[in-house]
């Protein structure tokens, strides 16, 4: 019976192998999954005879024993966190992380997880979320009129509203292609690198490899019809030589698109080719669309090249309602200048700024319908054309009050003119329009009540004759000009300080909102005049603070250069005592020579692997005191500078004996 019972443990245990097994191929196609293994032990052994035990008169003693196995139980089932195989799915959002980590998540209760499934998602509110729905840190939201996403290999994500994805190549290791591939000819032969920490390429032989070819793809519709584009290049700024790019041209094909000359400053840099009558029809050596060249035998070294096009149309210049108008009639319609190259225009309008969305119209007007008056307004017109949708400027205008009877902005002699007209007895019925209006108390009829309330508002406690008129909205500084570094934020410190008009003073709020910029703005606290603001990436932005008092409002705006992060710095090199040298005297010191951008040196040195960390210093040379003779030391510099702190080699050295 024994038996049986060892066995059905097996069993048991194989059953469970299988088991796993077949949950491991259920998931074959399950994105992020990884197998389980599971793993067993022996029960505990049944001793019938100890080692040592006595079996004869004459002191035998057996050696081993007799001990009898239970049979086996399941221990664990072992999640195995080895890279699994990588599969090109070409959607936008599809990610895999290549080597160590994970992808931070946060959950309902806002807790953090991670995972390793790649297949995102878009949500309904433009989220970028898993598979489950939990949005991936730190809360990406894409715009609504974003037509493509692209992620690049350092988890950057772009989005573009254009109607064509811009064209890439990332020559740093194997090619990254996204509508442009390298075309290798005779003259254009490359290698892989690695120069400034970064993976790249090269040309091969100097002397005869002077040109880089690439092919931009039909599928992005730039043969024939796309007369303007821009060729963006990050190059390895090494020498004195010239960079220059020459096109497939409307009228050549090998049009010269400009150049940059090199500085020789041994850092990454971009530049930026217009051209305006590209052709692209492949009409280059070997079916190439352009190529960037070389004036010298040298060798020279690009990363990224990215073609993109023209910019949308420009926006309105002139709303039909001047921007900051006071006293407009609760009925007005909008009106706005045409754009040239726009095909329509999305319409904004509300009392809230920003202002909600409200039509595409083609045509120069909207009617928003009859407005409460005495309130602030915005509204803003987006361009667009075939290609892309340009921001137009927020605008607002103030309706009136009203006592404005005549509809001409203020309240004046003229408004009580009506009065006049419509009050021929004590109580009246209006028979006119403009009578109607004069029901100041909303009681059905025009009558001295009306009269009453209209003479308060002129010199009573309510607005002064003309308040309307003078009024001049808050007093609004957006504060100096910023300049700041990726990733930190602008401090902003605005100040609104209010007329005094009404009086008693009313509420008066305040708005931060983004007016102009190459990316997406967040902000701390939209509605405090001192707040911080964070910029998703490099460029010129400028930002509005507008302050209202429940009549008027008034704005004013403020620049904030922000500048890309700094590239982290090189390794450290030239080491001394040299790498693996023997011999070493007792009493040498460290020294070595600095990584390219480091400001300070972590120093980590001793006897053991790897070796402790020692502190961070300014200098390049390090007393590590009396050595030891005949022992092996290990040491490491790491590079630090503002970005971060760049890993060295790992050196040794051994010194002699004594």
């Amino acid at each position: 019976m024994r038996a049986l019972h060892i066995a059905a443990t097996g069993m048991a245990a194989q059953q469970m192998k299988v088991e796993v097994v077949s949950n491991n191929l259920a998931n074959m196609s399950t994105t992020g999954y990884n197998p389980r293994r599971a793993e067993f032990a022996d029960l505990h052994y049944q001793q019938f005879t100890r080692p040592g035990t006595i079996t004869s008169a004459d002191g035998t003693l057996v050696p081993t024993g007799v001990q009898l196995g239970l049979g086996v139980r399941p221990v664990s089932v072992t999640v195995m966190l080895a890279q699994g195989p990588l599969s090109q799915t070409g959607g936008d959002l599809d990610v895999a992380i290549e080597g160590r980590g994970y992808l931070e998540v946060t959950l309902p209760g806002g807790l953090a997880a991670y995972t390793r499934d790649g297949a995102l998602k878009r949500s309904a509110d433009g989220l970028i979320v898993t598979s489950e729905g939990h949005a991936v840190a730190p809360g990406i939201t894409l715009p609504t009129d974003a037509r493509a996403v692209s992620i690049n290999t350092t988890g950057e994500v772009w989005e573009f509203t254009t109607r064509q994805v811009p064209t890439y190549i990332d020559l740093g290791g194997d090619d990254e292609e996204q509508g442009i591939r390298r075309v290798v000819n005779p003259d254009g032969n490359t290698v892989p690198v690695t120069i400034g920490d970064r993976e790249a390429r090269a040309n091969q032989n100097p002397s005869v490899d002077r040109h880089v070819y690439f092919d931009v793809d039909d599928h992005f519709v730039y043969q024939g019809n796309q007369p303007d584009a821009h060729v963006t290049v990050s190059y390895y700024d090494s020498g004195s030589a010239v960079l220059s790019l020459e096109y497939d041209s409307a009228s050549s094909a090998y049009r010269n698109g400009g150049s940059v000359a090199l500085a020789n400053t041994h850092t990454w840099r971009q530049y930026t080719f217009h051209v305006s009558d590209a052709y692209f029809g492949n009409r280059q050596t070997g079916g190439a669309d352009f190529r960037l060249s070389i004036d010298t035998d040298t060798h020279f070294y690009l990363d990224t090249v990215v073609v993109h096009r023209q910019p949308g149309p420009p926006g309105p210049s002139l709303p039909g309602i001047p921007d900051g108008r006071t006293g407009v009639d609760e009925g007005a319609t909008l009106s706005w200048t045409p754009t040239s190259g726009a095909t329509c225009y999305h319409v904004y309008f509300g009392a809230a700024n920003p202002p909600p969305f409200q039509a595409t119209l083609t045509g120069l007007d909207f009617t928003p319908g009859t407005m409460d008056l005495l309130r602030t307004w915005y509204w803003r017109v987006d361009p667009v054309n075939d290609y892309d949708v340009t921001t137009g400027p927020v605008w607002h205008f103030v309706t009136r009050a009203k006592e404005d009877l005549d509809r001409d902005g203020d309240i004046d002699q003229s408004d009580f003119g009506f009065f006049q007209v419509c009050l021929s007895g004590q109580t009246i019925p209006p028979s006119d329009p403009a009578c109607d209006w004069a029901d100041l108390d909303d009681d059905g009829d025009v009558d001295v009540f009306d009269l009453y309330t209209f003479l308060s508002r002129q010199a009573g406690p309510g607005l002064p004759l003309g308040a309307i008129s003078e009024q001049t909205g808050p007093i609004v500084n957006a504060g100096p000009d910023q300049q700041i570094i990726l990733p930190a934020p602008a401090l902003l410190a605005g100040t609104v300080a209010d007329d005094g008009v009404p009086d008693p003073p009313g509420f008066v709020s305040v708005t931060w909102t983004l007016q102009s910029g190459p990316g997406a703005v967040a902000f701390a606290d939209e509605h405090a005049v001192d707040t911080m603001a964070w910029f998703d990436r490099p460029g010129t932005y400028i930002l509005r603070l507008t302050g209202s008092d429940s009549l008027v409002t008034a704005h004013d705006e403020m620049m904030v250069e922000v500048a890309p992060p700094p590239l982290p710095p090189g390794r450290a090199v030239n080491p001394s005592p040299s790498h693996e040298s023997t011999g070493v005297q007792t009493s040498t010191g460290l020294a070595w020579g600095t990584g390219e951008g480091a400001a300070s040196h972590n120093v980590y040195f001793g006897f053991v692997y790897p070796p402790d960390y020692r502190g961070n210093q300014a200098g390049t040379t390090f007393n590590p005191g009396p050595l030891l003779p005949g022992t092996t030391y290990y040491w490491r510099i790491d590079e630090v500078n503002e970005a971060r702190a760049t890993a060295g080699n790992v050196w040794t050295f051994t010194t002699g004996s004594p």
